[in-house]
């Protein structure tokens, strides 16, 4: 059933990334000015970035508690979450009312935020955390496909749908735009909703004993902290471009960045299985298939996200014949970009894992001293080198930390995250990273073809086609 989903979830995100590609390769850049552009860019990476602090972790704690609780237990777990969720949704938006012009003035930098879109963040981050509240709760009854069709492929159909009627109805002005990208976030939540519900019913008022909902308030308190590392990672280099340099620098770090998170589709598509499982077999104790379930995640990742990115440099020219002249110069990021995303993608599996353990409050400090050391890399690179600074400040951030996560891993929990079988993808991304290095264009695009062959021979090696390599 899993490897089933695994395959499903990828064709969707796939299919999603093809609808996201088309957008910001053919449509955002032609329908919006690269500063119009970048304030939209801006306005879902904010969303993003204070959808943990709405969730309070309620997402990850129905994954983190559905295994220890009977039916009647579980309702009350989901209960707990819709109510938290919604009380906090109702402060966010009292805070945002009262302290609009102060919010406005620590945003702005040399760009101008109305306030239709300070309430747009706020609103598109509540959808965001409702949608993930009920995506969760299909997680763990292991029916994570409709889930990932409304994730990945319905906004962006609907937002392609959107920014094609300024060809062929009426010109798109940036501010009804940002009010549709809402209603689309809104909808998404709700269909997510209905989809939830109807895999095992729930109540939004249903009783729970005091201990358990402090129980569940102080995991969700720590996955707080957690997700909104996460989402930091994320998005902090686009929110700090905005902040330190300018709004077009912003659009055109999101073309690159959204073309090189194309190497997590693999991750993306064996995420909802993998969460489930990994929280199963740790409130079970049976720590040999953990063992074997994150080497495969591992394994996966490498070795799909190795030819994926492989696949696109080889492809770049393509790329830049479609693309206006004015998003080419980004180019000179993207082979870092693409690496960056690459290894956090492949060994995100390991950082998911300590979510449900003891040991999580300790992983989150280590985490949030990479943070730090990413923004102060950020705030002493951006000034100077612009996009090419907040790429390389990432990189170096997110590649320590990575190697970190396994070795934490081993000495913790003691999960051997490598082993042979991830040897030979290994080598191929230490190849790519060398290429850095050289600085003719022409040596490096032979090199990229030389990759993108060792990259087959590894799907090949590896019998990626088989039934059994997606299996978790």
């Amino acid at each position: 059933m899993s490897d089933n989903q695994v395959k499903h979830n990828g064709l969707l995100i796939a299919l999603g990334f093809l609808l996201g590609a088309i957008n910001v390769l053919f449509l955002y850049t032609r329908v919006f000015t690269p500063q119009a552009y970048g304030t939209v860019s801006f306005v879902l990476a904010s969303s993003t970035l204070i959808f943990p602090l709405i969730s309070l972790g309620v997402q990850q704690t129905i994954i983190r508690f559905f295994e220890e609780n009977e039916d009647s237990s579980r309702k009350g777990l989901m209960a707990n979450s819709l109510q938290v969720l919604a009380l906090v949704s109702l402060l966010v938006f009292v805070l945002v009312y009262a302290f609009e012009s102060e919010f406005r003035n620590a945003l702005e930098a040399e760009n101008s935020l109305s306030r239709s879109a300070l309430f747009s963040i706020a609103a598109v981050g509540v959808s965001m955390a409702f949608f993930e509240l009920f995506f969760s709760w299909a997680k763990v009854h292991y029916r994570s496909t409709g889930g990932i069709f409304l994730k990945e492929v319905f906004p962006r159909a609907l937002i392609t749908l959107v920014l094609s009627t300024h060809y062929w109805l009426t010109p798109l002005s940036l501010e009804g735009f940002i009010q549709i990208v809402v209603a689309v976030y809104v909808i998404r939540a709700f269909l997510m909703g209905v989809r939830s519900y109807r895999l095992l019913p729930f109540h939004f008022f249903y009783g729970l004993h005091l201990q358990k909902r402090w129980v569940y308030l102080r995991y969700g308190a720590l996955v707080v902290i957690g997700s909104g590392l996460s989402m930091a990672f994320l998005e902090i280099d686009k929110v700090m471009l905005h902040s330190l340099r300018n709004a077009s620098d912003v659009a055109l770090y999101t073309v690159i960045v959204f073309i090189a998170t194309t190497v997590a589709i693999p991750l993306r598509a064996l995420q909802p299985v993998f969460n489930a499982k990994a929280a199963k077999f740790l409130a079970h104790g049976h720590r040999h298939q953990l063992n074997e379930v994150v080497q495969k995640a591992v394994k996966i990742s490498l070795v799909l996200g190795a030819f994926i990115a492989t696949l696109l440099l080889v492809t770049e020219p393509v790329m830049l014949f479609f693309l206006p002249i004015a998003y080419h110069k980004a180019f000179a990021i993207f082979s870092i970009v693409l690496l960056l995303k690459m290894i956090d993608s492949a060994f995100s599996p390991v950082g998911i894992v300590f979510q449900y353990t003891r040991y999580y409050k300790w992983y989150l400090l280590i985490s949030g001293s990479f943070l730090l050391s990413m923004v102060f890399l950020n705030l002493w690179l951006i000034p100077t080198y612009g996009i090419y600074g907040a790429a390389l400040a990432s990189f170096i951030a997110v590649t320590l930390f990575s190697a970190v996560k396994v070795g934490l891993a081993y000495i913790v929990l003691e999960i051997q995250v490598l082993s042979r079988a991830h040897f030979l993808p290994g080598i191929l991304v230490v190849f790519l990273m060398a290429l850095e290095f050289i600085p003719d264009a022409a040596i490096n695009s032979f090199f990229y073809w030389v990759g993108f062959v060792l990259s087959v021979l590894l799907l090949m090696r590896y019998k990626v086609f088989a039934k059994s390599f997606l299996s978790l």
